[in-house]
C-alpha cells in the first residue's frame, strides 16, 4: 500500500503549474520594506513612489523622500553601477555612479542624507571635462558723464 502511495504522486500531470500573472505575488508581499518605483524619474533613475523632486538642472536634482536612508540606499544601490559606496551613519554616497539602462557616459555622485526620518538625494552630475560653459551676461557701456557731479547744464 505505501509503494502505491508513493507511486501517486509521481504522476506528471499532478505537477503543480507556474502561477499566472494574475496569481503573481504583488511587490510589497516580495520585499514589504522595499520601495515601489514611481512615476517621477531624474536623469533615468525611476524615483521611488512618493519621491518629491525639489530642483532639477541640467547639472544635478535635489530630490525629498519620506522614507528612511537604509530604504532609500537599498533602492538606489539596485539601479546605479559603482565601485565606490561610502556609508556612514547619517549619508550614503554612491560616488561616479552610472544609472543602470541609462547613458553609460553619464555619472553622478549621488548623495543620501538622512533627516529625522526622511532622506534627501543629492544628484550631481560629474562631466570628464569642465562643465559646458555658461553664456555671459550681456554687457551694458555707460557714459561717464552721467557720473560727474553737478546738475546737468542747461539749454537755452
Amino acid at each position: 500500500m505505501s509503494i502505491a502511495a508513493i507511486g501517486a504522486g509521481c504522476d506528471p500531470k499532478d505537477e503543480p503549474t507556474q502561477p499566472s500573472a494574475s496569481q503573481a505575488p504583488a511587490p510589497d508581499a516580495v520585499d514589504p520594506s522595499g520601495l515601489i518605483e514611481g512615476p517621477n524619474v531624474a536623469f533615468g533613475l525611476r524615483l521611488p513612489f512618493r519621491s518629491v523632486v525639489l530642483e532639477e538642472s541640467p547639472t544635478g536634482a535635489q530630490i525629498d523622500l519620506p522614507f528612511p536612508l537604509e530604504q532609500v540606499s537599498t533602492y538606489v544601490r539596485a539601479r546605479v553601477e559603482t565601485s565606490d559606496v561610502k556609508v556612514g551613519p547619517g549619508s550614503t554616497r554612491f560616488q561616479s555612479a552610472a544609472v543602470i539602462g541609462g547613458a553609460p557616459e553619464m555619472r553622478f555622485d549621488i548623495v543620501l542624507k538622512r533627516m529625522s526620518g526622511a532622506t534627501k538625494i543629492s544628484m550631481i552630475r560629474r562631466f570628464a571635462e569642465e562643465p559646458p560653459p555658461v553664456e555671459p551676461a550681456p554687457t551694458v557701456s555707460v557714459d561717464p558723464s552721467l557720473f560727474e557731479k553737478g546738475p546737468p547744464p542747461k539749454s537755452e
